[in-house]
């Protein structure tokens, strides 16, 4: 017997995919950022929009210049870094500084432009050094170390769930095709210089000097998901569309079967991962999804997580779902389910079918 619980959202059992007010605030900021950053400007960003705690002056690197350093510079602490994708660095051999190299620090040897400049000091030097580090024809060779400027590794291979400032800074650049390298400087407080600026200064600091406030949050919300497998497979009812992705650490697999563009009231069937293929034992038909999350666990503990993921803005879920057109949803779960007897995951992997 195959039992469906469904859970209710406040319009007629359907939860909307519609963009909400918030994701609509995201975008916008993301888009301004965006276009500032391809203009060669800079922008503020931040980890929170109404309230900041922690502020980065963010430029692209390709577009450093001595106004853009200097503005850095007198506005921060004077202690710029450069992000870059730990690949890149690993290519110029930009090594961890000593004590550097644990999770969360980052941080390499630092450099100087091994020719064409001065002291290294200066904004116009330290300008030159970073877009040295910028550039694709650069080597290991092009620098000398220690120097003034300091690259810092970005984990790209993240969820963008789990960016830090580094890995959102070069997300932002990417995305305005200004280059896969970023300089960051910390806003320092503006009443007391010996603090770091928070809350309404860095509020009133994006206003006054006319940088597009973007948040860490409103760069996961605009990051193209993941998709770690994407093909079409062979059901008895027709083709489908099978993906692998992970939202906040776990591993989804979502079945699109039919068309789901611009529908509305569309069944989400939940199930366990091994069951992805089969067909629900419901009198249902046409388009629907199904939806596995977390290998392993049991059916009855997926349909929580995924009622609240679709909810969250910064879901993977949602936002795959969003993409493929879907209006609404209507989560179920069946449990005690058949099948049609056809290929489990595990078949379906190891023969590539």
């Amino acid at each position: 017997m195959t039992v469906l619980h469904e859970l209710h959202s406040p319009v007629n059992g359907a939860i909307d995919l519609a963009t909400s007010s918030e994701e609509h605030s995201a975008l916008a900021r993301v888009r301004a950022a965006v276009a500032r950053l391809a203009g060669g400007g800079a922008v503020l960003l931040c980890d929170d929009a109404e309230w900041p705690t922690h502020g980065e002056i963010l430029f692209a690197a390709a577009d450093a210049d001595a106004p853009l350093m200097a503005f850095a510079i007198r506005h921060g602490s004077g202690f710029l870094q450069v992000a870059l994708p730990a690949s890149r660095c690993d290519e110029l051999d930009l090594r961890p500084q000593a004590g550097a190299d644990r999770d969360g620090l980052q941080q390499c040897v630092t450099v100087d432009a091994r020719g064409g400049i001065g002291t290294g000091i200066s904004a116009t030097d330290r300008a030159a050094t970073v877009r040295l580090l910028a550039s694709r024809d650069s080597g290991p060779d092009s620098f000398t170390r220690p120097g003034h400027v300091v690259p810092i590794r970005a984990a790209m291979d993240l969820p963008a769930t789990e960016f830090g400032f580094t890995e959102a800074s070069i997300a932002l650049t990417d995305r305005a095709v200004a280059g896969r390298a970023a300089v960051l400087g910390a806003v320092v407080g503006i009443e007391d210089p010996t603090t770091m600026a928070s809350g309404a200064e860095l509020v009133r600091f994006s206003s006054d000097h006319g940088l597009p406030l973007v948040t860490l949050g409103d760069v996961v919300i605009d990051h193209a998901v993941s998709v770690t497998f994407d093909q079409t497979v062979a059901l008895p009812r027709g083709d489908a569309r099978l993906m692998s992705f992970l939202d906040d650490g776990l591993e989804c697999l979502c079945l699109i079967v039919g068309d789901v563009r611009n529908r509305s009231d569309v069944p989400v069937h939940v199930v366990a991962a091994e069951q992805i293929l089969a067909e629900p034992t419901t009198t249902a038909s046409g388009p629907r999804v199904q939806m596995a999350i977390g290998p392993g666990l049991a059916t009855d503990l997926l349909t929580r997580p995924l009622h609240l993921r679709v909810h969250d803005p910064r879901s993977a879920v949602r936002r795959v779902l969003r993409r493929a057109g879907v209006r609404s949803i209507r989560v179920v779960t069946a449990t005690g389910s058949t099948g049609w007897g056809g290929p489990g995951l595990a078949d379906f992997q190891r023969h590539g079918e």
